[in-house]
C-alpha cells in the first residue's frame, strides 16, 4: 500500500507520517521534498532540465518520474509507504500517483487541511530562514486555496487535532477494505 499524505507546508504532514508508521507495521515513510535539495537544482546548467526555473521543482517531469520511481522502489522494500507531500497541482498528484500504481494498486490519498491563518502561523513558528519562509508562504496560499476542491481525495481537518490523533483515524481507515473512494 502507498499512502500519499498532501496538504499545504505547515498542516502537520511530517508530524502525521511521523505518527502513523509506528501504526502500520513494516510501514517506511518516503518524503520526495527532500530529494531536490539534495542535488537536482544543483546539476550542471549545461544538463537541461524541462521547467528548471520555475521555482518549484514539481514542475519538472524529471522530478515527477524519479519521485515515483524512488516511491516504487521504496514500495519493493517494504509492504507500506507514507509519502508526505505537498501537491496543488492536481495534474502532478494524478500522475505520480497513477505512476506509483504500478508499484503497488493500492494507493491511498489524504488531504490534511486548515486555514491559511492557522497554516501561515505555524510556517512562522517553525523558525526557518527569511527565504525559505517567504517560498513556503506563497506555496501556502496555493495549497490552502487548491485543497478546497472536492478532487483532493478525503480531506481531513488539521486544524486542532493532533497528528497522534490524525494518525490514528488514518489508521483506522486503511485497515478497511479498499473501496473506490478515490477521486485522484
Amino acid at each position: 500500500m502507498i499512502v500519499f499524505l498532501n496538504g499545504s507546508f505547515g498542516v502537520g504532514k511530517t508530524s502525521v507520517a511521523k505518527a502513523l508508521a509506528p501504526l502500520l507495521p513494516r510501514s517506511v515513510r518516503y518524503n520526495p521534498e527532500i530529494f531536490p535539495d539534495g542535488w537536482l537544482w544543483r546539476l550542471p546548467r549545461f544538463i537541461r532540465l524541462e521547467n528548471r526555473d520555475t521555482g518549484d521543482y514539481q514542475d519538472m517531469p524529471l522530478w515527477r518520474e524519479l519521485t515515483a520511481r524512488s516511491i516504487g522502489a521504496m514500495r519493493r522494500l517494504a509492504p507500506v509507504v507514507i509519502v508526505p507531500m505537498a501537491f496543488s497541482n492536481l495534474a502532478y498528484l494524478r500522475e505520480i500517483m497513477a505512476k506509483a500504481r504500478r508499484a503497488d494498486r493500492d494507493v491511498r490519498h489524504f488531504c490534511l487541511t486548515a486555514p491559511l491563518e492557522v497554516v501561515e502561523a505555524r510556517l512562522r513558528r517553525r523558525g526557518d530562514a527569511p527565504f525559505h519562509l517567504e517560498w513556503q508562504l506563497r506555496r501556502a496560499r496555493t495549497c490552502c486555496e487548491a485543497h478546497r476542491s472536492a478532487d483532493f481525495a478525503v480531506r481531513i481537518d488539521a486544524t486542532a487535532a493532533t497528528p497522534e490523533r490524525i494518525a490514528r483515524d488514518i489508521a483506522r481507515v486503511l485497515r478497511m477494505p479498499a473501496i473506490s473512494l478515490e477521486r485522484v
